[in-house]
């Protein structure tokens, strides 16, 4: 280990030998001693000279303790805890300790090397039991430390490896609160679960079996409120928020049972949850709905929830999610906020893969999955449209509404234009709404390419539908596969409404931050208006198709009549008609575009023209005129000839 051997202690035909084997390198002129032909050779070879060795701890230490010796020493001690071979102290906790002195000599790294060796074995757990101090006591490993190398050399890609760290997760669950024990031992024990819902363990795994044990007992260790306490919390809530706008309702659970990591355990458990389980859950979905985040916020919790039962998490979803507290929660636009583990700075403000929408599309029905996301837009929606803050959901009328005929019958929706934008993650409104819709956009691009017929997506879509969000991601939808979509856009193409929408989307598309596209269809078709949809749709139609969109034009245009709107509504429906297009020469280009009625031309230029001596004044008086600030600054006056030009 501390260097090479004097020449006198090779034998040539033993090299020779080796040399044939592979075991050593071909020689080179570059080398004075024989290399070996790998670094697993090389390691092998050491941990079989360290194995019988009496005190690997003093071996390595004789001959410098050097780095690459490391592994070695690694899987000679998994030999020693294996053999337990008498006559040497082969326990963890003798191993450790001679490593901790060897650590002072050589590095701190040595000192993990025993720890790392147990976590290899497939019976680790009689070690950690006898070498481990889970409560403070005189022990070989301190607690911290062993999970300190949990975290560092048992996790990939973020998530824990179970399988060598249940032992772990086994000792810890020997104390009655081992969430408590430090903010590592909770990481370890959620990260485990996390890692089991990953993988979908399939239930009757015993160390989570008997963490649901610990967690039904502490929860019948912090008593519910009695009837008449909890009446007399309710009256003084109650007469609190008649006397401010900000009163809430008050729980009447005790708080110990309302804790974040203790939630999240609860939700964590995954299929070896039960009924008992699910009664807290909804107990606290009833009486505490603002404390289910670390449950129904954490998309590895919702996940884990999801494969116990779709049903509950779909519930627990609606209770988090929809905050009816209406003094309240028009500081977040009636939607809670994203406060799960996967909410903070280095996350998207909306995305996807928050919160728990992406888990309930997967585990639970369409139409259910549909039915609770389209309850927390309503709600959202809703909202929007309110008057002022405090208002409630009875006083709605239908003049908050606007009716749009997308599923082949007038239906209203809450009139708030800026949620047809949301799935792009644009606009202002509640950003798990936002987070919802992109959510169900994939959900539904999955079900298309899967061969679903696109008119059974949008009536599950729209069944429970009352906001203008779940039509404009269906407009979306159906605009990146237009060209597999048939009639199914006719409702879209054929209502004003959708073009102003539509429009007012791709404009704030152009500015600021938005929703990623990755992994989804046409992607490019996402700054596409209608006109740019229509002409995509004629360039490839049959003919009969072309005279169903030249109707759907005229529709277009009668539909704007009746709503009062100006000539752009007949130049809207002149796109949805292959006759009104023109090749037109420019220079060296030909340019297709399109050329309306005459009388809607005329119409049209005259607007031009007002728009044209506006932004003229605007910019004569930008010129000849300047406030204070601009003048201060660098400006210079017009030239003689600007000023002959303008006269």
């Amino acid at each position: 280990l501390g260097g090479m051997p004097p020449s006198e202690y090779l034998d040539a035909s033993t090299v020779d030998a080796l040399r044939r084997d592979a075991l050593l390198a071909p020689p080179s002129v570059f080398d004075r001693y024989p290399q070996f032909a790998h670094d697993e050779v090389r390691r092998y070879a050491t941990s079989v000279l360290l194995s019988r060795e009496p005190n690997i701890a003093h071996a390595l230490d004789e001959n410098g303790a050097p780095r690459w010796a490391l592994s070695a020493a690694r899987l000679a001690l998994q030999g020693a805890l294996r053999s337990g071979t008498q006559g040497r102290e082969t326990s963890l906790a003798s191993l450790a300790l001679d490593f901790q002195i060897l650590a002072t000599t050589h590095g701190q790294r040595w000192a993990d090397v025993p720890i790392e060796a147990v976590l290899e074995l497939e019976e680790s757990y009689p070690h950690l039991l006898d070498a481990v101090a889970v409560e403070p006591g005189d022990r070989a490993i301190s607690l911290d430390h062993l999970l300190r190398v949990v975290q560092q050399r048992r996790t990939v890609d973020g998530f824990i490896e179970p399988k060598p760290v249940t032992p772990v997760v086994r000792l810890l669950l020997t104390t009655p609160r081992p969430w408590e024990l430090s903010d590592s031992a909770f990481e370890v024990i959620a990260g485990w679960l996390q890692a089991l819902a990953l993988a979908e363990a399939p239930p009757g795994q015993v160390e989570r079996i008997e963490l649901r044990r610990l967690l039904l007992t502490y929860w019948d260790g912090h008593p519910e409120q009695s009837n008449d306490r909890a009446l007399e919390i309710a009256t003084a809530a109650a007469a609190a928020a008649a006397r401010s706008q900000l009163g809430r309702r008050r729980s009447a659970l005790p708080h110990e049972l309302k804790r974040e990591r203790y939630v999240e355990l609860l939700a964590l458990l995954g299929p070896d949850a039960s009924e008992e389980i699910e009664h807290r859950l909804r107990k606290l979905a009833k009486d505490a709905p603002w404390a289910l985040a670390p449950a129904v916020d954490s998309p590895m919790s919702a996940w884990s929830l999801a494969q116990y039962s779709a049903e509950l998490l779909a519930d627990l979803t609606e209770s988090y999610y929809i905050d009816d507290d209406y003094q309240h929660a028009h500081f977040d636009g009636g939607i809670r906020r994203h406060q799960g583990r996967s909410s903070g700075w280095r996350v998207p403000l909306s995305a996807h893969y928050l919160g728990s929408f992406t888990a309930l599309f997967r585990k639970a029905p369409a139409r259910r999955s549909a039915k609770a996301l389209n309850r927390i837009l309503n709600h959202a929606a809703q909202y929007r449209c309110r008057p002022e803050p405090g208002w409630a959901a009875a006083e709605a009328g239908p003049e908050l509404k606007i009716e749009l005929a997308l599923t082949g019958a007038n239906r209203g929706y809450w009139d708030a234009p800026e949620s047809w934008m949301w799935y792009r993650g644009v606009g202002v409104g509640p950003y798990p709404a936002m987070s919802a819709l992109q959510a169900m956009e994939r959900f539904a691009e999955a079900l298309l390419n899967g061969g679903i017929p696109i008119e059974t997506i949008v009536e599950v879509l729209m069944r429970d539908c009352e906001n203008l969000a779940v039509p404009g991601m269906i407009m979306g939808l159906l605009t990146r596969h237009v060209e597999d979509v048939g009639t199914a856009i006719d409702p879209f193409l054929r209502d004003p409404n959708v073009w102003m929408l539509e429009l007012s989307r791709v404009t704030h598309e152009q500015i600021g931050w938005r929703a990623s596209s990755d992994g989804l269809d046409n992607p490019d078709r996402r700054h596409w208006s209608p006109r740019e949809t229509a002409a995509f749709m004629l360039r490839t139609a049959t003919p009969e198709r072309r005279q169903e969109l030249a109707e759907l034009g005229r529709q277009l245009a009668e539909a704007g009549r009746t709503m009062g709107l100006g000539p752009q509504v007949e130049l809207w429906a002149a796109h949805l008609d292959v006759n009104q297009y023109r090749l037109v020469r420019d220079g060296n280009d030909l340019i297709v575009q399109v050329s309306p009625p005459e009388h809607v031309a005329e119409q049209i230029r005259s607007i031009q023209e007002e728009l044209a001596v506006a932004s003229e004044a605007a910019r004569l008086q930008n010129r000849y005129w300047a406030s204070p600030r601009v003048a201060s600054g660098d400006k210079q006056p017009p030239t003689p000839g600007e000023i002959a030009e303008d006269l």
